[in-house]
Formats: C-alpha cells, structure tokens, sequence
C-alpha cells in the first residue's frame, strides 16, 4: 500500500518555491487533473539552464501514485532550452526528450524509440512547460 505523501515534499504551489518548481507543478496539475502534484529540486541550481527537479503525484486520499512520479532535467545546449522527462519508478519507460520536437528515447540505450502507450499526455506536459518557460523568459 502507498503511504501518504511525507513532510520532506513541498506542497503544491506556493510563493516559497523557485519559479521553476511552481511552473512545473502547474503545468503537470493541468496536464494531469485528476491527479494532485508536489514536487521537490534534487539540484542545487533553480534555473531554467541547469535543473533537475522531481513531480510527485498523490491521489485525493494523499497516497503516493508512484508510477506518476516524474522527473525533470532543465538544461541549455548552446541557446536551446532542453527538457528530459523520465518516470523514475518506471525505468522501462521510455524518456522523453523535448527541445524544438519531441524525441521518445530508450531509457537503457539511448536509441530513438516511438512514443510509447500512454506518452501523448507527457508530450503535452513538456509543450506545455517549454511555452511558459518561453513566455516567462520573453516577459522578464
């Protein structure tokens, strides 16, 4: 059984978090409404060239859903914002790499792979947070 969602998470968006981490939440509590998201750095950096940060999903009765858990790694390449999204819990699970288009990735090798069951909701996530990221940039 899943145990409920314990004090080293932060809550769903509040003004304490880093932007990077509120953007993310929000993004993944559109993208997934049914499910409930908190979310915590597991890097020292909160910038949008250098983050790796992990989304945690719970049910309404605050039991963790471990196979929602995602990771995300923020990072720059020259001028090109890049987002990994990996489903830590499921390492079988192909990751999704987005840049200027989705890229589906074996998480062993490496090796271009096609989207997997299940991967179009993900697609959304990662457009979704490369345009306010991008807006976010452009208003600053």
């Amino acid at each position: 059984m899943n145990a409920p969602l314990g004090d080293d998470l932060l809550p769903s968006p509040s003004k304490e978090l880093p932007d990077l981490l509120k953007l993310s939440i929000q993004a993944a509590q559109l993208t997934f409404p049914a499910l409930h998201y908190a979310g915590r750095l597991l890097s020292e950096s909160a910038t949008i060239n250098d983050c790796h940060l992990q989304l945690i999903a719970r049910d309404d009765a605050g039991h963790h859903l471990p196979e929602w858990i995602l990771d995300l790694e923020f990072y720059t390449a020259g001028t090109q914002l890049s987002l990994m999204i990996e489903r830590s819990e499921q390492p079988e699970y192909p990751i999704l790499w987005q840049g200027q288009n989705a890229i589906w990735m074996d998480a062993e090798t490496g090796i271009k792979v096609d989207r997997p069951a299940g991967g179009e909701p993900l697609e959304w996530l990662a457009r979704r947070l490369m345009k306010k990221l991008s807006d976010h940039v452009v208003n600053d």
